[in-house]
């Protein structure tokens, strides 16, 4: 995503610091046009920390409306401001702890490259069947030689005959034939036999693939079926595991245990969240709900219902609590404090905060079947 030039709206540094920018607040380049902010609110130098009020530490409600349109100023109040004083940091957006590496740099390149080409259906459709490759639950050392045969790179005749290392490219099985990749590992009739009748149906399909990339595109029409053609074997069908029975546990006599959720309502522009205090008579001590903006990823509502709860248990009075949710990636972020994450980083130092005041606390992961009550609460 292209970053907003300066000279069009605010910087990215703020007095009051937050863990966002605005490029990436607003979603898009045109979001904010030259011109559209009123200078009587807004100045030509105007930082993020000027949309915020500093009495409640949110977003300025009211500025927000008068000098953006409707719909941007629901995207700047769905982002979520941090709740502590936090120093400005900076992350990689593009990776799930917010640190910079080699390979995600070049994939940041490549996409750019992409983006740039003049034949950019061709370059989808070759990313997707790349993607569907590499994806597929073979040993490496198969997707790779599979890689090396769509793209020609494998050492066969006719490829070391146009390199001159050898003189004749004719295939010496059969002996009517280059021996191209499509012919050496499909077409031959020597190498026919090594397929079985498991392909039969593809090979009456086509009458000729013109290369060996053509026909790989073509099996992947069947995305299971393209494992067993790039095996050489017919897999064993799938067997259905079926879900373990996971309920809902209460925490050891004398503790107390928090679970929390989030919800997300597309077609409202909401999130819902939701916490539930329970005992270890399974008795129900005290509950919220609440309606918040729709934040711009999945994991945010997961993370901002756990520092809801957290503050929740706090303003209860209580010495502290078991916090427990359903979402994977908002429990790890926590419980390995990565306050680098490029989404939810400024909300995971919230939570550290607010925890460290209490007694005992602990968080931990669970399957949605054991936290259907306060899914249905958010």
């Amino acid at each position: 995503m292209e970053f907003l030039r300066s000279e069009i709206v605010v910087e990215q540094k703020s007095i009051i610091t937050i863990c966002l920018d605005l490029p990436r607040l607003l979603a898009a380049r045109g979001t904010v046009r030259k011109g559209h902010l009123t200078p009587s609110q807004l100045p030509a130098d105007a930082k993020v920390a000027d949309l915020i009020d500093i009495d409640s530490g949110w977003w300025n409600v009211y500025l927000l409306e008068r000098c953006f349109l409707p719909f941007e100023a629901q995207k700047i109040k769905s982002v979520p401001l941090c709740l502590t004083p936090q120093e400005d940091t900076l992350v990689w957006p593009k990776s799930k702890d917010g640190q910079y590496s080699v390979k995600l740099g070049y994939q940041l390149l490549c996409a750019k490259e992409n983006s740039g080409s003049a034949s950019g259906s061709t370059n989808e459709v070759n990313r997707k069947m790349w993607s569907s490759l590499w994806r597929m639950k073979v040993p490496n050392k198969v997707k790779t030689f599979a890689w090396r045969a769509c793209t020609e790179s494998l050492p066969t005749l006719e490829n070391l005959a146009r390199r001159k290392v050898v003189i004749s490219n004719s295939c010496t099985s059969c002996k009517r034939e280059p021996k191209s990749v499509i012919h050496a590992l499909w077409g031959c009739e020597k190498v026919k036999a090594a397929w079985g009748t498991n392909f039969d149906e593809l090979r009456n399909a086509i009458n000729q693939a013109l290369s060996f990339v053509d026909l790989f595109r073509l099996v992947l029409q069947n995305p299971r079926g393209a494992e067993g053609f790039i095996m050489q074997q017919r897999l064993k069908p799938a067997t259905k595991k079926l879900p373990r029975n996971v309920i809902w546990k209460p925490p050891d006599a004398g503790l107390l245990k928090t679970n929390f959720d989030g919800a997300v309502f597309e077609d409202l522009g909401e999130a819902g969240i939701g916490a539930v205090v329970q005992n270890s008579s399974s008795e129900v001590l005290a509950a919220l709900s609440e309606i918040i903006p729709l934040p711009s990823s999945i994991v945010a509502p997961e993370t901002i219902a756990t520092r809801w709860a957290t503050l929740f248990v706090r303003e209860l009075g209580l010495s502290g609590s078991m916090l427990e949710g359903d979402s994977e990636e908002a429990i790890m972020a926590i419980k390995n404090q990565h306050c680098q994450h490029p989404l939810v980083g400024h909300l995971v130092k919230d939570i550290v905060s607010s925890v460290s005041t209490l007694q005992y606390s602990s968080f931990s992961h669970t399957r949605r079947q054991g936290n259907v009550f306060v899914h249905a609460l958010a």
